[in-house]
């Protein structure tokens, strides 16, 4: 295979700016997969591919290791620490600690939650009113932050859990901003410094809750006592490991969460007679209650397309940990490979009218492997899909019996990506009566890009 001679920092600078930019534009200029060199005699290859046969080898491949984009931070400090969670580990200790996890954020767990999660929801619906404008984003983010609260750190002393749960949310955002990245100095007033020093409040404040569950022996319902109780009968992981593992199921369980609420939110605006059916399935089927299991196939399809146009994480990096060897090219230790999960959900060949919203494809549709990835692929894949999905069936279900959010006309939506997939200024929707007939409202904005919404606007 070729190394583009001069793609490498065009592509870094537009990954910089833009990475599903980025990434569509390598594909319609240089194929599924494409390979560049860092200038200088001895540079490092980057690997861009889409290609679902070159997906399989590295996501199966123990010897690509999962790079993930929170800053690494000084040698020894709790910001090194608490980044260690399922995503950086690799081998035995990956498989071992995944194997201790994943019971407690399977299906069944979230449905033992169901009744906490409906509580939530309730609550905060019994404050909106038809006819209210309110911010989607703020909204969804702020419900998915209680119920993660709630679910992985327990409802028992529930203003500390909401407490740790908006500290890591802090963290994560002092994690992705430019300032942060750019000016990595330990000097006081820095937002480098800053989070740093949240990073040891958030580590000291998480070792207390997994010691308080140690000590009352893990009675507990909740997320992170189910996992105490599997460590201590089996072993195999830290307490410093924990407080990274509680890390990055805060965050699969709010941040993901939110923004595919979001944006399903959003798709079901955008198709007016589609919401209304759906409205009416959910009432008919359930009454106002949430669902105990996949009672209204049109909701999953609906959430499956979604996943599809936004999926939770856009894109993930891999950097070859020894040579390797890929389809006609010999991989050099330290390449980094770029898979960009946007790509490689709008194949024609996988997916027919790929830009369109279409849950009915769902019906029938079983997509070839390693072609639709919407919470990762692999040695790798979320480990709490199955909860993330059961949490987006209830909120779904109970929002949309109630409600059906609209966007203003002429609205401007463009999107942010960073961990996932954001709108860049907000999503201010108004509260129409779910399941009356409402007129779309067309929008600008380069989410044109990710949607086919003809007659939407620019």
């Amino acid at each position: 295979m070729d190394v583009q001679p001069f793609g490498y920092l065009p592509t870094l600078w537009r990954l910089a700016r833009d990475p599903i930019g980025c990434f569509r534009w390598v594909d319609r200029r240089y194929g599924r997969t494409a390979l560049f060199r860092r200038p200088g005699r001895r540079g490092k290859l980057l690997l861009v591919t889409s290609d679902p046969d070159w997906i399989r080898e590295v996501v199966t491949d123990d010897g690509y290791r999962n790079s993930t984009l929170a800053l690494a931070g000084p040698s020894g400090s709790a910001q090194r620490r608490i980044r260690r969670s399922l995503f950086r580990l690799h081998g035995e200790e990956h498989r071992r600690e995944r194997r201790l996890m994943l019971p407690a954020l399977q299906k069944r767990t979230a449905d033992a939650h169901r009744d906490t999660m409906a509580g939530i929801v309730d609550e905060t619906l019994a404050s909106w009113r038809v006819g209210e404008r309110r911010d989607l984003e703020r909204e969804m983010k702020d419900l998915t932050r209680r119920i993660a609260a709630a679910t992985l750190f327990g409802e028992s002393d529930l203003a500390a859990s909401e407490a740790a749960g908006r500290s890591i949310e802090h963290w994560i955002q002092l994690n992705y901003r430019n300032r942060t990245r750019i000016l990595q100095l330990d000097i006081p007033g820095t937002p480098y410094a800053e989070m740093l020093a949240l990073a040891q409040e958030l580590e000291a404040s998480l070792l207390e809750m997994i010691r308080r569950r140690r000590s009352e022996s893990a009675r507990g319902p909740d997320l992170l006592s189910a996992i105490v109780r599997a460590v201590d009968a089996e072993g195999g992981i830290s307490e410093r490991n924990l407080v990274g593992q509680s890390v990055v199921m805060f965050l699969a369980a709010h941040e993901t969460t939110a923004y595919a609420l979001v944006w399903t939110l959003f798709l079901l605006s955008q198709h007016p007679e589609l919401a209304v059916r759906l409205s009416h399935e959910l009432r008919n089927t359930l009454g106002g209650a949430p669902p105990k299991d996949n009672e209204v196939a049109l909701l999953g399809h609906v959430i499956q397309e979604s996943l599809r146009l936004f999926p939770v994480v856009p894109y993930t990096v891999r950097v070859a940990m020894r040579p390797a060897r890929l389809p006609g090219l010999d991989v050099p230790r330290h390449t980094r490979i770029l898979i960009p999960f946007d790509v490689a959900h709008r194949r024609a060949e996988s997916f027919p009218r790929p830009q369109v919203f279409a849950p009915e494809r769902w019906q029938s549709l079983e997509p070839p492997p390693y072609t639709y990835m919407p919470f990762g692929a692999g040695l790798h894949m979320c480990v709490g899909a199955s909860f993330a999905t059961r949490t987006l069936e209830i909120v779904l279900s109970m929002l949309l019996q109630r409600f059906q959010p609209v966007p203003a006309a002429g609205a401007r939506i463009d999107r942010r990506v960073t961990v996932t997939i954001a709108p860049r200024r907000g999503l201010p929707m108004t509260l129409l009566e779910a399941g009356r007939p409402f007129e779309r409202a067309p929008v600008r904005g380069d989410v044109h890009d990710m949607v086919d919404l003809s007659g939407g606007g620019e």
